[in-house]
Order: structure tokens, then C-alpha cells, then sequence
């Protein structure tokens, strides 16, 4: 099976108030004319709750949205997948693992492709280690789930981390690099 995917990541950095709605219709615009079929959106400070009127209030004929829960007593929790609507007929099911991860899963004939949205936020050593964990639980659980079909996982999201910070960073710095992404490579999930 041959895919032509064209995917993205952007921490939109909230789009709870009115006013910061127009990012959305910005982002949205910018996703159309660069032909993005999914991207992943971080820190929308929206819960799922909200979808429905988002979705009405974009009024795009060409995307949906998706949205995860949110962490109501943080700001900067939340995330969302951006969907092309050719993407959407293979759309089946939604899980909204935590404020900072939600998992899209589209259905094709022996074949899945799961779309993953995280986003770790970088002064929470803590919470970072739970999403470690949940994606772990996550992963194992799904894996024993599956029988006969071939299930293609795409992580998107904004990590707040960098691999090699000498090659990364300016200045750059002789700091190893970042365990959450170690920790996501050990999980079986790379670039």
C-alpha cells in the first residue's frame, strides 16, 4: 500500500478565548495552502466538549478536528489533530488517552494507521514520566489487541526536547540529550 501523507506539528499556544480563535482560522489557511492532510496541534487549552462548535465555527468543508481532553487546572494542556476530510472517510475510532496524548485511528483493508498527538510540557518532570508510562501501557495494550492487521503508528506533537544538543541547539551545548526522547526510541517509536 502506497501513502502520500503529508503531516505536520504546531504548538498553537491556546485557542480557548475568542479572540485567539483567529490563530485557528490562520492555522487552518496556512494547513490548505501547503496541502497538510494532518496536523497535530499542542496547547489548545480546549476540551473535546468544545469539538462539536468548533467545528461548527470553522464551517471548513475540508477539515475536521479532533480534539483531547483538557487539564483544567493547567494552562497549556490539550491537544488536537487537524484532519482532511479524504483522511476522515477512513476515520473509526477516537482515544483520549490524557489531556496530553489522543490517538486517531483510521481503518484500511488488513491495515491500520494510527495518528498520535502529544505534548509534553518542558518543566514538568513528572508529568513527562507519566506520559512515558501511558504511551507504554498505551503501545502494549493496542499491540495485544491486534490480530492479522498491520497497524502503522505516527507520532506527531511538540516534544519541548532536542536529540543532540550539539547539532541542535545554538550555542550549542555539551548537555546530553533528551531521556523522554530516548525513552520514545526504546518504546519502538523514531524519526
Amino acid at each position: 500500500m502506497y501513502l502520500d501523507l503529508h503531516i505536520a506539528a504546531h504548538n498553537i499556544d491556546g485557542i480557548a478565548s475568542t479572540p485567539s480563535i483567529q490563530k485557528l482560522h490562520s492555522l487552518l489557511e496556512f494547513i490548505e495552502e501547503n496541502n497538510i492532510d494532518i496536523m497535530a496541534i499542542s496547547e489548545t487549552n480546549i476540551d473535546y466538549r468544545q469539538e462539536y462548535f468548533i467545528n461548527q465555527d470553522i464551517k471548513s468543508k475540508v477539515y475536521s478536528i479532533v480534539f483531547s481532553e483538557r487539564d483544567q487546572k493547567t494552562k497549556g494542556s490539550g491537544t488536537a489533530l487537524v484532519i482532511h476530510n479524504r483522511w476522515m472517510k477512513h476515520y473509526y475510532a477516537v482515544e483520549r488517552i490524557s489531556p496530553y496524548i489522543i490517538i486517531v485511528k483510521f481503518l484500511f483493508i488488513q491495515r491500520e494507521i494510527w495518528i498520535w498527538s502529544i505534548y509534553a510540557a518542558p518543566n514538568n518532570q513528572d508529568m513527562r514520566k507519566n506520559l512515558i508510562e501511558e504511551l507504554k501501557i498505551a503501545i502494549e495494550g493496542h499491540n495485544r489487541s491486534i490480530q492479522n492487521t498491520v497497524v502503522l503508528h505516527v507520532v506527531l506533537g511538540d516534544f519541548n526536547d532536542t536529540i543532540d544538543n550539539k547539532i541542535d541547539r545554538s550555542p550549542s551545548t555539551e548537555q546530553p540529550g533528551s531521556q523522554f526522547l530516548i525513552q520514545l526510541s526504546q518504546l519502538g517509536l523514531y524519526d
